[in-house]
């Protein structure tokens, strides 16, 4: 079954997101890209999520991060706001999964 989340649920979502920290957030990471790849956030609601994973772009984890690229990349074009700091990752980030998770989103990013 196909459950499309709601504005309320995506806020909700996001907020969990942002309070939490270290394996929490990449939870809410995974959860969040999974219900990207199986079509139940609206790409009006895109927005809201894009916001929170270009904040987690800049975290202090590395694992954030690279799990972040890879959400990033479920978009396709919708993440194209995100791909200055994508490029950015890809060419300076300390952390070789870093690097090659933000180019492989870029790849899927930019062609999509």
């Amino acid at each position: 079954m196909n459950l499309v989340w709601t504005t309320q649920d995506i806020v909700r979502a996001v907020k969990d997101f942002r309070d939490n920290s270290g394996t929490m957030k990449i939870m809410c990471l995974w959860a969040l890209g999974e219900r990207i790849s199986r079509g139940e956030i609206r790409p009006e609601h895109a927005h809201i999520v894009l916001t929170a994973l270009q904040e987690a772009l800049e975290s202090g984890v590395p694992k954030i991060r690279s799990i972040t690229c890879g959400v990033l990349g479920f978009y396709g074009a919708t993440a194209q706001p995100a791909l200055p700091s994508l490029r950015q990752l890809a060419q300076a980030d300390p952390e070789d999964k870093v690097r090659t998770e933000a180019e492989k989103a870029i790849a899927v990013i930019a062609v999509s």
